[in-house]
């Protein structure tokens, strides 16, 4: 599944994961946004903190 990733900076990333692990990735045990910088894929690491949005775009 490719997902846009839109940061609150406007700098958008395709990143290809289904939606469930990406959001899964971006949260703590507790279930709370990291702030911390994680990595996504080979050669993107972000601040989940810092998403805007997140768009499904091929299944």
């Amino acid at each position: 599944m490719q997902i846009k990733v839109t940061m609150d900076s406007g700098k958008d990333y395709i990143v290809v994961m289904p939606v469930d692990d990406f959001i899964n990735r971006m949260k703590d045990t507790m279930g709370n946004i990291l702030n911390e910088f994680v990595r996504v894929s080979e050669g993107l690491i972000i601040n989940p903190s810092h998403v805007a949005s997140i768009e499904v775009l091929a299944r």
